[in-house]
């Protein structure tokens, strides 16, 4: 992100969480949501039981919003408004999204701010992933298709159809190959099929789905909300199985 800095001040406000992390004071994870979602301090909690605080200077809250719109405008266009694991609209009139670490930043604290680790993931991608996936990176090879290796085709590994009348909107995958099966199976794609089949007829279940994803998307700027990502990420599994 410091090719985005637009002089020596922005760099060195960014540069004080690189330090944050090297010096072990702040995880990745904190120190992302302490860009993502700047405050005038960060308050985190240690395994030990005890806290701590990180203030944080209006220049530099100032510098970190500049810093996360820029990104997301970049992402936007160099991905085309596209989740880069389920390929659903994302932004305006699409889904809700975040940069996503396609490397997590928990396991890889030193590319917490590195463009060339960025894409666009959807929330509920974005969920499942940080869930099933990240945990499990080893020699940073993901168990699912990684969007940002050289040559990668996303049609090799995945097909999505989507189909609709005036009536009823249908979306589904099809794995090609063993990381596209993985992607199927871990971030859950059998749920967005239903869920697509099921928003186009019945409104109630748009309307409920589209709140809890907003209150999801708002949950992963905290490096602290697991918990209540979970219990909406339960809650929006609900709405269909009742049908």
């Amino acid at each position: 992100m410091r090719s985005l800095c637009a002089d020596a001040a922005q760099e060195k406000h960014l540069a004080k969480l690189i330090g944050l992390i090297r010096a072990k004071t702040l995880t990745g994870t904190e120190a992302w949501s302490s860009l993502s979602a700047p405050q005038s301090s960060k308050t985190f909690k240690l395994s030990n039981g005890t806290t701590k605080t990180v203030p944080f200077t209006p220049a530099e809250r100032k510098t970190y919003n500049t810093l996360r719109q820029l990104t997301q405008k970049k992402l936007l266009a160099q991905y085309g408004r596209a989740c880069s694991y389920c390929r659903r609209p994302v932004g305006h009139y699409g889904y809700s999204w975040h940069i996503e670490h396609v490397l997590p930043k928990s396991i890889y604290p030193s590319l917490t701010f590195k463009l060339s680790n960025f894409t666009i993931g959807c929330v509920d991608c974005n969920r499942w992933k940080g869930a099933r996936v990240d945990k499990n990176v080893k020699n940073k090879k993901l168990l699912i298709i990684n969007p940002l290796l050289p040559g990668f085709n996303y049609s090799n590994h995945l097909r999505y159809f989507q189909i609709g009348t005036e009536d009823i909107s249908f979306a589904k995958y099809k794995p090609l190959s063993p990381e596209g099966i993985k992607t199927y199976d871990l971030l859950n794609l059998n749920e967005i099929e239903r869920a697509h089949a099921i928003n186009s007829v019945d409104p109630l279940a748009a309307a409920l789905h589209e709140r809890f994803t907003q209150a999801m998307s708002a949950g992963l700027n905290s490096s602290s909300s697991q918990e209540f990502l979970d219990l909406l990420s339960q809650l929006k599994t609900s709405i269909y199985k009742r049908t």
